[in-house]
């Protein structure tokens, strides 16, 4: 089975090819304005590595910036509705997971608090008053940016915090079949 994975709502985007659960490409992509700029171009080097037919794409459907996650699903409707194949989604923040029995994944919502999806349930916003309570008994707190939600919870600076990068094979573990949501947005 043949998986475009795209996710683009955070500055840690990426492209990926997966064929037989193998990774065979991945492209890390500016986050930003320069998303919209370069995606296009991206996704034609990775069809010239690892060509069409695709079984299925999956897209990171956030939480995360509204302008990526719009770039990012145009994209996978785009190829889907021309080459006839199913989007699946996961959230974004299941692509920072650990290789670990009990974390929680946090991604700065700026001024809304905090993103947090502890180990694979559903993501939640939470205050920033809130998060330290929430999170009281995860021993590992991982993120793409650590260093910024440490100074934004200072309450959880005794933490284990790991910085992680999007796995486009455990999104494409976790995909479900895309029902037409989006999940938060900052």
């Amino acid at each position: 089975m043949k998986i475009l994975v795209i996710e683009t709502s955070n500055d840690h985007a990426l492209l990926a090819a997966i064929e037989e659960n193998q990774l065979v490409t991945c492209t890390r992509l500016p986050g930003g304005p320069a998303l919209s700029n370069s995606i296009a171009l991206e996704m034609k080097k990775i069809l010239a590595i690892c060509p069409f037919p695709y079984h299925r794409i999956v897209v990171g459907i956030g939480p995360g910036s509204y302008t990526g996650l719009r770039v990012g699903m145009a994209l996978a409707q785009a190829l889907a509705l021309g080459w006839a194949v199913p989007i699946y989604s996961v959230s974004s923040l299941t692509a920072f997971a650990p290789d670990a029995p009990d974390f929680a994944v946090l991604v700065d919502a700026r001024s809304g608090g905090v993103y947090i999806q502890k180990n694979f349930e559903p993501p939640r916003l939470v205050p920033l008053p809130d998060a330290t309570p929430f999170l009281q008994d995860v021993p590992l707190l991982v993120s793409p940016h650590p260093a910024r939600l440490q100074q934004r919870l200072p309450t959880l600076q005794n933490a284990s915090w790991l910085e992680t990068q999007p796995n486009p094979l455990l999104m494409a573990h976790h995909a479900a079949p895309f029902h037409g949501q989006l999940l938060y947005l900052s």
